[in-house]
């Protein structure tokens, strides 16, 4: 189970991605959309990208590991 330390901790890395990356705001539809067109697997919902951005979840680990490669980040 994740801790809400551990959920937030992503939350902010993930929406600081977004900004290196030159995103100004990010919106859930945004990130479902630009993921899907990433991952080979099931899509996420943008609820799901939602819960990401918001702290309340953490993708599986083959979802993190497409989110580092786009942004280039470990």
């Amino acid at each position: 189970m994740q801790s809400i330390l551990e959920r937030e901790t992503f939350s902010k890395r993930l929406r600081e991605a977004f900004a290196n990356a030159g995103w100004a705001e990010v919106r859930p539809a945004d990130l479902a959309r630009e993921f899907n067109r990433r991952y080979p697997g099931n899509p996420v919902t943008s609820y799901a990208a939602r819960k990401w951005l918001m702290g309340e979840a953490i993708p599986t680990q083959p979802r993190i590991q497409v989110l580092s490669q786009w942004f280039g980040i470990s």
